[in-house]
């Protein structure tokens, strides 16, 4: 390495510690690895407990902001994300919202929920992106 300028104290140099972070990155497609997401894999992600486990847990999750209410805000909130290899889920956004209100509480409690079962193709867990309608109704 070339020579590193020295810490100064009061205009003295003087030992320091430095400590670096280096990253490094593949480029390409590394065997055995994929990034692809997919939409219609051979096996679909699952809530635990199904559909049914997942309406229960929106319903149990899901707070109507008193704002919103006041608004008289409602609808249906149309989410987008990514259910990743190992159940959890990424890259949360709004297709279709509603309220900024709204959109934040479906945003937060689909963030926060269990780890899903993931996808799987040719019997290798996958990425899977996901739609989910939100509806608030009062």
């Amino acid at each position: 390495m070339p020579r590193w300028e020295p810490g100064m104290v009061r205009g003295k140099p003087v030992r320091s510690y430095v400590a670096q972070v280096i990253s490094f990155r593949l480029k390409g497609n590394v065997p055995g690895t994929t990034n692809k997401i997919y939409t219609k894999p051979d096996k679909m992600p699952e809530f635990p407990e199904g559909i049914a486990g997942l309406m229960h847990y929106l319903a149990n999750n899901i707070h109507y902001p008193a704002e919103a209410r006041a608004r008289g805000c409602s609808g249906k909130i149309y989410l987008h994300f990514i259910v990743e290899k190992d159940g959890s889920i990424s890259h949360i956004k709004v297709l279709k919202g509603i309220c900024p209100l709204l959109d934040k509480e479906a945003i937060d409690v689909v963030a926060n929920m269990p780890r899903w079962i993931p996808g799987y193709q040719k019997g290798q867990p996958v990425r899977v992106e996901f739609n989910l309608p939100v509806k608030f109704s009062m």
